[in-house]
């Protein structure tokens, strides 16, 4: 008999292994094995291990007695949901964790109700808080093992009653625990439940400034990241595709209807103005743009998805531009397109009022409820015909609602057309990486732009890996030194208005708060109030430290002095009240910002690849002379932008650019020389100088264009007198040395004439222009310089235009 040949154990031998051998194996079936709608589901590596560590954590205790708890980040689709039921699964079947209770919270509505529903599919007994008095019997009723409630019934409850449960086997996991539920919310379930173990679920990553979040539950217990589930293709990757509507706007229209709208604003109030309405987010609620996208969103969904299994999300800006998504595929009839919003927000005060009958919002949230009755049927309806396999809902169009905490496997297309960042980018994204039978990819089509932003929060996402609980420890204020400081920072506020006569009257606070100086102590007395406040509202025993009626106290002063520094800053025109604009500007946006068809920037690419970074791709998109002519071009947008800023530089730029190109086509430099050229210029147009700029002007741009206007004139003034022979020679390094003065002392007079609004003033102007006029005479005086009056007239008309430009930006 020959005996076989000895081999090493492969990867193969050593997982099956590990996963048969007798007490591995009977573990996994007793305590990681669940029937989630009939269907059996053993845990995952991650599941498994995470639940093992969450098990070692809480049979551990603190100073006090308490059991600890902690963190625990599973990306999104990895299986939250589930491990929390192994968790409960697990703690059922611990001996030595007797009359264990478990209470899950949520912080919105739909995720209580997923929870909900996947513990009982998996045969899990739970309750379900319908109000704050229920919550508060069902935690006083210990036959009731597992609780399902939102944060907000734990203030509810306690508004009505004064109840707690000292247990130390009560266990509350906490879904998605990077949001509310660290404010006053967090302080009020340890007040109901002061020696519960806390354990918290989410699945982004704690960014730096909430890794308090961390330290509330006691470091972080496990990890499973976004990439690694990509890996163990436990999610699908995510391929992203940059789009974009190519803006098109009638500049002159748009800009007189802003000037109409801004008649009798201040130049403070202007800024203001047009900053809000002009960024990238209100453009994209112009009505030709959003046919734009949504002709192209159309003309993909049929290309790639009509008629598959697969299904779409459409997230935009706001409400209103989400019914005129809807009305548009509703009218062209290619798409079954619905919409999930929230209802309108009536509430008196409140700045979402839609109280107009013919408001677009309005009108489509009655017909929603003339169509299904309730607001609850309505979410519900739509949403399953979503995930059904039937076409009646091939695309969901979303604000805010369902772009987290959503599972729909069908979903695979994500048309991205509003900003997102951070934690609700990330969320987002996810609503397309869930597995699902020939899905491959998930996609992210991208008409807004937020690539920057998504490499950013995958950096961070993958930067978090080594995150370890000693990342959290270090020197920190302790909570009761901040808390101690709240009675006084109270009185300073009030003591604001202590000769008001009469503080109960609105009206007479904010006559009181007429003179300038006043105001100021005011707004800085209640900033320093409302941010001491909001780290109060985050310390993890608050109610042992004040007492709960002082809190309310607190809180109504806040909502009081915040609602009275609003009216007063409106009073006293330090603000606009932007709602009365809205209508207007919409109007301005429908009408004057057209687009001239849609542009594919990014190429598809895959975001989990070692290549998802700007420069890389950039890199497989492009030559280096095609991205030298990008870069030229570019540049040239910028400087045609700036050139009334600074003439001369930009002219030199301008010709910089042209010689470059010319040199390239000629020949005469390689790519790749070509390419440094132009990002040396392009470095050049962004710092506002070129490398032989002088020294002393570096940080003086204004003083530096002027300088440059001055020279480029003046040089060219020597010149042309030097061909003629009528003048002498003129040492060039005293003429720079004066040609620097001049842009400095003349900077420093205009400064000191340029009075508020002195851009409408002619007078002003006058002054201005005399005063360059009388020193570039003398500037021709001392280099003994026959005076040229036409020089002298360009010198100033281009300066008070520099003046002018840079004093708009």
């Amino acid at each position: 008999k020959t005996s076989e040949e000895a081999r090493e154990p492969t990867l193969q031998d050593r997982n099956l292994y590990n996963l048969c051998r007798p007490e591995r194996l009977l573990k996994l079936t007793r305590k990681f094995t669940v029937f989630d709608n009939n269907v059996r589901k053993v845990a995952r590596y991650q599941q498994y291990f995470g639940v093992k560590r969450m098990m070692s954590r809480i049979r551990q205790t603190d100073d006090g007695g308490r059991r600890k708890g902690g963190v625990i980040w599973h990306t999104q689709g990895s299986g939250k949901s589930i491990t929390m039921i192994f968790m409960s699964k697990n703690l059922a079947l611990a001996d030595d964790i007797p009359s264990h209770r478990i209470i899950l919270v949520t912080d919105r509505t739909d995720l209580d109700e997923q929870l909900t529903k996947t513990f009982k599919s998996c045969g899990k007994d739970i309750t379900r808080a319908r109000t704050g008095k229920h919550l508060g019997e069902l935690v006083e009723d210990r036959g009731t093992q597992n609780i399902s409630t939102i944060i907000n019934k734990f203030n509810a409850a306690l508004n009505r009653q004064t109840f707690k449960n000292e247990s130390p086997n009560i266990f509350v996991l906490v879904d998605e625990s990077h949001r509310t539920q660290y404010g006053l919310m967090h302080a009020k379930m340890k007040k109901v439940l002061p020696n519960a173990c806390y354990i918290g679920f989410t699945g982004t990553p704690l960014m730096k400034k909430e890794k308090s979040t961390a330290r509330k539950f006691g470091g972080i217990i496990d990890s499973y990241t976004m990439d690694q589930a990509v890996k163990d293709k436990a999610v699908v990757p995510i391929i992203y595709e940059g789009r974009a509507a190519i803006l098109d706007t009638w500049k002159e229209k748009i800009d007189r209807g802003f000037e109409r709208d801004m008649e009798g604003m201040t130049q403070d109030q202007k800024v203001e103005y047009k900053t809000r309405y002009s960024s990238l987010n209100k453009l994209l609620t112009a009505q030709h743009v959003i046919e734009e996208i949504a002709g192209d969103v159309t003309e993909h969904y049929l290309k790639h998805l009509k008629g598959t299994k697969y299904k779409a999300q459409l997230a935009v800006p706001d409400r209103k531009t989400a019914v005129r998504y809807y009305r548009y595929f509703k009218q062209r009839g290619q798409v079954n397109a619905e919409l999930v919003i929230s209802p309108p927000d009536t509430r008196e005060g409140n700045d979402d009022i839609y109280d107009d009958p013919n408001d677009e919002v309005q009108v489509f949230w009655q017909h929603m409820m003339e169509r299904f009755q309730n607001k609850e049927d309505y979410e519900t309806s739509l949403v399953n015909l979503f995930k059904s396999d039937g076409e009646e809902v091939e695309l969901l169009i979303v604000v805010y609602k369902l772009l987290t905490g959503f599972d729909a496997p069908r979903n695979t297309v994500l048309y991205l057309a509003r900003y997102l960042e951070e934690h609700n980018l990330l969320q987002a994204i996810a609503r397309v990486n869930r597995l699902f039978e020939g899905k491959d990819f998930g996609y992210v089509l991208d008409y807004r732009g937020i690539l920057g932003t998504l490499n950013d929060a995958l950096s961070t996402y993958q930067a978090l890996q080594g995150f370890e609980e000693q990342d959290l420890k270090g020197a920190i204020t302790p909570i009761q030194e901040i808390i101690k400081k709240l009675p006084q920072l109270h009185s300073e506020l009030w003591d604001v208005f202590k000769e008001c006569e009469n503080t109960d009257d609105k009206e007479a606070l904010e006559r009181f708060l007429r003179p300038q100086d006043l105001r100021d102590t005011f707004y800085e007395k209640l900033s320093n109030f409302a941010r001491t406040l909001e780290t109060a509202f985050s310390a993890d025993r608050l109610f042992d430290h004040v007492d709960e009626d002082t809190i309310v106290k607190y809180k109504r002063d806040l909502k009081f002095f915040e609602n009275l520094r609003r009216s007063v800053r409106l009073r006293y025109s330090e603000s606009i009240d932007h709602r009365q604009y809205e209508d207007r500007v919409q109007k301005l946006l429908d009408s004057y910002v057209g687009t001239e068809g849609i542009e594919q920037i990014i190429e598809p690419v895959n975001i989990f690849s070692k290549d998802f970074t700007d420069e890389q791709l950039d890199a497989e998109q492009e030559t280096d002379a095609s991205k030298a002519d990008r870069i030229a071009s570019n540049t040239k947008k910028v400087i045609t932008e700036k050139m009334d800023e600074d003439p001369a530089l930009y002219r030199r730029f301008s010709d910089m650019i042209d010689e470059t190109i010319r040199r390239f086509l000629d020949e005469r430099i390689s790519e790749k020389q070509y390419l440094e050229k132009m990002k040396e210029i392009k470095k050049g147009v962004e710092e506002g100088g070129l490398s032989d700029s002088p020294t002393e002007l570096k940080d003086k741009p204004t003083a530096r264009a002027f300088y440059n206007t001055i020279k480029d004139e003046f040089d060219d003034y020597v010149t042309q007198m030097k061909t003629k022979g009528e003048n002498g020679q003129v040492d060039p390094g005293r003429l720079n040395e004066l040609y620097v003065r001049a842009g400095i002392e003349i900077g420093e007079m205009l400064d000191e004439l340029a009075i508020v609004d002195w851009t409408t003033n002619p007078d002003i102007k006058d002054e201005m222009f005399i005063g360059i006029e009388d020193y570039m005479i003398e500037f021709f005086r001392s280099l003994d310089l026959k005076r040229d009056f036409d020089v002298i007239e360009r010198i100033a008309e281009t300066i008070i235009k520099q003046k002018e430009s840079r004093s708009a930006g």
